[in-house]
C-alpha cells in the first residue's frame, strides 16, 4: 500500500535494491533521506551495478561526505518526476548534489536516466516515487571540482578555494523534532558559495563567473605552479 510505504521501505525490501540499500544503510542517512514526509523521486540502480564492497570501504576510510555526495544523491531528486508520455532530450533532473542528469524517453520505446535503462517505473511511496535503473549515474566533475586535481595548477585552485563560504541551508535540510522550543535537524544541508563567484541577490557582486554551476559552460586559462608563483606577488601590489 502505497499510503503507509516509504521510499526506504522499498529500498530495504526489493532484493534488486539490496546492494544501494547496504550503502544507504551505511553512510546513516537512510531515516533523514528516504524514509521523511518530503518527497522525493528516486532512481535506484539495481545490484549489478553498485560496487558494494568499494562504497563501504570508502565509508570505513572516512570518506562518507563523498559517498552520499557523487553515489547516493547523484540518484535522488526533490520532488516526484514520473515516466509519463514522451519526455524530450532536454528534459534535465537537478539531482540533490546539484548535478542536472536527462530523464527521458517515451512509453512504447521505454525510458532513459543519464543513459541507463528504467528497468522498472514509477513504483510509488507516500513520500515520492522510485524508478530502478540498470547502471549507476556517472559523476561528472564540473570545472571548479576539476580544479582541485589539475596536476600542476594548484595553486591558483588553493588560493580560488580559500575564499569558499558554506551557509546552512534551512529549506534543504530536514527538520527533526523541537527540543527545548529550538528546532533540531535530522539532516543538516549546508550550501556552498564562493566570493569570486558572480552573485545576484541584495546586491550583486561581479566575479569570475559560477563555475560550480553546470547549467553555464566555461573555458579557465588555468595559470601553471611556476607562473602563479613569478606572477601573484606582482598582482597582489595592485589588488
Amino acid at each position: 500500500n502505497a499510503s503507509r510505504t516509504s521510499i526506504l521501505d522499498i529500498v530495504k525490501t526489493d532484493a534488486d535494491l539490496a546492494n544501494f540499500s547496504a550503502v544507504v544503510q551505511a553512510l546513516g542517512c537512510a531515516d533523514s533521506l528516504l524514509n521523511q514526509s518530503r518527497v522525493y523521486t528516486l532512481w535506484a540502480p539495481v545490484n549489478e551495478y553498485v560496487n558494494k564492497d568499494s562504497l563501504l570501504a570508502e565509508i570505513e576510510k572516512g570518506n562518507r561526505d563523498k559517498v552520499l555526495n557523487r553515489f547516493v544523491e547523484s540518484h535522488v531528486a526533490n520532488f516526484k518526476y514520473a515516466a509519463s508520455d514522451t519526455m524530450k532530450a532536454d528534459n534535465y533532473m537537478l539531482l540533490l548534489n546539484e548535478k542536472m542528469v536527462p530523464f527521458v524517453g517515451n512509453f512504447s520505446e521505454g525510458y532513459t536516466f543519464d543513459g541507463k535503462q528504467v528497468l522498472e517505473k514509477n513504483i510509488p511511496a507516500f513520500n515520492g516515487i522510485v524508478h530502478k535503473i540498470g547502471g549507476a549515474v556517472n559523476y561528472a566533475l564540473n570545472l571548479w571540482e576539476y580544479l582541485e586535481n589539475a596536476e600542476g595548477a594548484d595553486s591558483v585552485a588553493k588560493f580560488l578555494y580559500s575564499f569558499n563560504i558554506s551557509k546552512f541551508d534551512e529549506w534543504a535540510s530536514i527538520e527533526g523534532p523541537t527540543v527545548q522550543g529550538n528546532k533540531t535537524y535530522l539532516d543538516s544541508v549546508f550550501s556552498n558559495s564562493n566570493q569570486w563567484f558572480f552573485t545576484y541577490g541584495d546586491k550583486y557582486t561581479a566575479g569570475i563567473g559560477n563555475v560550480s554551476m553546470e547549467d553555464s559552460s566555461y573555458t579557465f586559462i588555468a595559470p601553471s605552479n611556476e607562473v602563479w608563483a613569478e606572477w601573484a606577488p606582482k598582482a597582489e601590489k595592485y589588488y
